[in-house]
């Protein structure tokens, strides 16, 4: 049976750390641009989270919403957007304290994809950054 070789000079592309930290940079701009130019992502129920958000920040200083509203805190796996888009939300608007959280989401996502490969693989690798078209899947551009 034949067995496929490579020729001897074959040359394989080799990248750098910095270099692959910089492709990680570009490819998290790029990624990024559709949630800057747009102050909302289109997931289904992206408001009502800006909203709790907004709720969360301000209720101790409205009223009205105090009297309607209460903070129950508990142990749910969303509570991370909870913990940090309210205290954003004190020194920027709820929009881009969204748009912050949206991004550092996605740029920990993939960060984790490279770390995960580094330690099985011993080494940095360009192929995790195959995963930044898939950021954009149907969980998250799905409006319902």
């Amino acid at each position: 049976m034949a067995r496929f070789r490579p020729a001897a000079d074959a040359h394989t592309v080799d990248f750098t750390d910095r270099q692959i930290a910089a492709l990680f940079l570009v490819l998290a701009a790029i990624t990024s641009i559709p949630i800057v130019l747009y102050p909302w992502p289109p997931l289904t129920d992206y408001i009502n989270h800006l909203a709790r958000m907004h709720i969360i920040s301000t209720i101790g200083s409205d009223p009205d919403l105090s009297r309607f509203y209460e903070v129950n805190w508990q142990v749910i796996p969303n509570l991370m957007m909870d913990l940090v888009v309210p205290p954003l939300e004190r020194v920027m608007n709820i929009f881009l304290a969204g748009q912050i959280y949206t991004i550092a989401s996605f740029v920990l996502i993939l960060s984790g994809t490279l770390t995960l490969n580094r330690r099985l693989f011993g080494h940095w690798s360009i192929m995790p950054l195959i995963a930044f078209p898939l950021l954009y899947n149907n969980v998250f551009s799905s409006a319902r």
